[in-house]
């Protein structure tokens, strides 16, 4: 049985309509509907048909043509494939036939690419847009791949109506949620979300679709912005509201001279909005790559015109993506008790096009910058940009504080939005216990073993693996009441490595005992961490989890023999691997950790930010 979420006044619009003619024909309504239609694996070819027919039913209830409704339509699943715009069929028998001809694709299911393609193409004047048309998006699906998949929906979906297009989402069978289809479609829900158990059931909805779409307000003229509805359009200056607001710019390698520009010109008409004053807003600009450049200290004192005009001149760097030091310096530096105002709200809109050089320092910085009263807004720029990191980035909720944008020209669609959203937020207390919280909560016995191989490593690094390992283990709580217990195992003398003066009398041996010395150690290491490090006799306990930090650099010898003595230890014990080391300079590191290894391997770009990531190691290891 279909299952339908409707209104009585629109039920009862319904059984009337039922019962005095076959559909509800829109006679006088002049609307742009555009149909998206999910056409990834998990539709079979007979329930993507189903959906067609349902379109060229819905269809029969419209009179088409361009003084009345026009109709188009895409196909979505890794890729949004185009089939016919607004204005190429100006019949019903046109649009039946075209409706017809539109092919099954297969593939995954990308919501997200399809409605920021219909939002950006499907509506202009070339492809039959009307100004004066209400604007209409109807996406029928039957579930999205992911979470992070859905965040990006949702995401694009909030840009669509901020443009006055109005979503109708259709769920198809239990794979997707009600909450999910809310979290899509334009409000009230009542009226703009629909349920079916199965696609044969589509056509339950034919003459109940109809009804909500001629119902649908006219669209006003979005020529200009003064005709946006008071809730979409920024109060100038945020009537008064004063506030102190960084921007962090990606000046990475991965940014073209044109996207540094374009981000210049965002945060210019941004300023543009505020009232910027000693008194009012003040904002400062921070440039981020391998290195963080406060390029615009917050305590200037210049006026709108020459802000906007040091903005608009500042001048890219090169480099990797280090968020997690941007983070950090704003909230250490940027909002000092000397520098920022305390009655004030504090907001940082970070930039980015990609992922951080370390994922888990940043998404400690961004903890530490909620805590310290930060509202963070995080933007994101093309397919690379991490939608995880940015929703870790981003303050709470999300979906308040998290955008996405398919390229740098459609940062022009974020300012009105990100506009009102800073306009909102209101001065917070700094949490001054950040850094004393432990990052562990609660759990059962647990008996962890650090190693590495000091030998190998040498008397520097091995110090500084030592401090470091002292933070994780205090981050993890070893001095609160958890049922913790540390060792550290870093040296081991392999007998069957070393040579006597009389036992080996020719050079083939000498050598082969040579190479075996090569991987002694750290083989070795493992086979004592496996064999004998969690014994009752050297204090492990049988009701205790078993876990093991390994940590390893590019001088570490990985070897086969290694890799499969590493494999043996994750069978038996919760193996996180630990690379200082940019991602890729410990090849097979991958395979020495437990599974899986986004869980279990973690990076430290260099010795230099071990003890910085100790509190992000602690984390991973208490997550897990």
């Amino acid at each position: 049985m279909a299952r339908i979420i409707i209104s009585l006044p629109a039920l009862l619009c319904l059984i009337g309509l039922l019962h005095s003619t076959e559909g509800a024909n829109c006679n006088e309504k002049v609307a742009d509907i555009v149909f998206l239609l999910d056409s990834s694996t998990s539709i079979r070819t007979e329930q993507f048909q189903e959906q067609l027919h349902f379109v060229q039913n819905v269809a029969d209830n419209f009179k088409i043509g361009s003084n009345n409704i026009q109709v188009g339509a895409i196909t979505f699943s890794d890729e949004t494939l185009l089939n016919f715009h607004l204005n190429e069929h100006q019949t019903t028998a046109e649009l039946k036939s075209a409706i017809s001809e539109i092919p099954y694709i297969g593939g995954g299911t990308n919501t997200a690419k399809a409605i920021a393609y219909a939002r950006e193409e499907m509506f202009k004047p070339e492809h039959g847009g009307r100004a004066w048309a209400a604007k209409i998006l109807v996406l029928i699906t039957d579930g999205f791949l992911n979470r992070n998949h859905y965040v990006a929906a949702q995401q694009e979906a909030y840009f669509a109506k901020h443009t006055n297009i109005t979503i109708m989402a259709i769920g198809v069978g239990s794979g997707v949620q009600d909450m999910d289809l809310e979290g899509l479609a334009s409000t009230p829900r009542e009226k703009y979300v629909f349920r079916v158990d199965e696609y044969q059931a589509l056509n339950t909805l034919r003459n109940e679709l109809s009804i909500k779409t001629c119902e649908g307000p006219l669209q006003k003229d979005q020529s200009n912005e003064k005709n946006l509805e008071p809730e979409k359009q920024p109060k100038k200056f945020c009537g008064g509201k004063p506030a102190d607001m960084y921007f962090l710019l990606d000046s990475s390698n991965s940014i073209h001279i044109t996207d540094f520009d374009r981000q210049l010109r965002f945060v210019s008409d941004i300023v543009d909005i505020f009232d910027i004053s000693e008194s009012h807003t003040r904002v400062g600009v921070t440039l981020y790559s391998d290195r963080t450049h406060p390029v615009i200290p917050i305590n200037n004192d210049f006026d709108k015109d020459e802000l906007k005009f040091r903005v608009r001149n500042l001048h890219r760097l090169t480099g990797n993506t280090n968020t997690a030091a941007a983070l950090k310096n704003v909230r250490e530096y940027g909002f000092r008790d000397d520098i920022a105002r305390s009655e004030v709200a504090h907001i940082v809109v970070l930039l980015t096009d990609g992922k951080s050089t370390n994922t888990f320092k940043t998404e400690r910085e961004a903890e530490l910058a909620h805590k310290a009263g930060i509202y963070v807004f995080a933007i994101g720029i093309g397919d690379m940009a991490s939608i995880p990191e940015l929703m870790a980035i981003a303050s709470d909720p999300a979906e308040s504080f998290m955008f996405k944008v398919n390229n740098y020209n459609a940062l022009r669609h974020l300012r009105n939005i990100l506009a009102i959203k800073a306009c909102t937020v209101e001065a917070t207390q700094n949490d001054k216990s950040v850094e004393n919280n432990f990052a562990c909560g609660t759990y059962g016995p647990r008996d962890i073993m650090f190693v590495f191989d000091g030998v190998s490593l040498g008397l520097e690094k091995s110090t500084v693996l030592r401090k470091a390992i002292g933070k994780i283990a205090k981050n993890m709580g070893l001095e609160s009441k958890q049922d913790q217990r540390v060792g550290v195992m870093s040296e081991v003398y392999a007998h069957g490595t070393d040579s006597r003066l009389a036992e080996i009398r020719d050079q083939e041996s000498f050598e082969e005992r040579l190479d075996n010395a090569k991987e002694g150690k750290l083989r070795t290491l493992l086979r004592k961490l496996r064999h004998h490090s969690f014994l009752p006799i050297n204090g492990g306990r049988s009701n205790a989890e078993h876990v093991a930090v390994l940590f390893l650099d590019r001088r570490s010898e990985i070897t086969p023999l290694v890799i499969h003595e590493a494999i043996r230890t994750a069978f038996k014990i919760k193996l996180y691997v630990v690379v200082v080391g940019d991602e890729g300079s410990v090849p097979d590191a991958d395979r020495m950790c437990s599974s899986p290894p986004d869980r279990y391997l973690l990076h430290v770009p260099t010795y230099a930010d071990v003890s910085a990531s100790t509190v992000s190691i602690a984390r991973q290891i208490c997550d897990a």
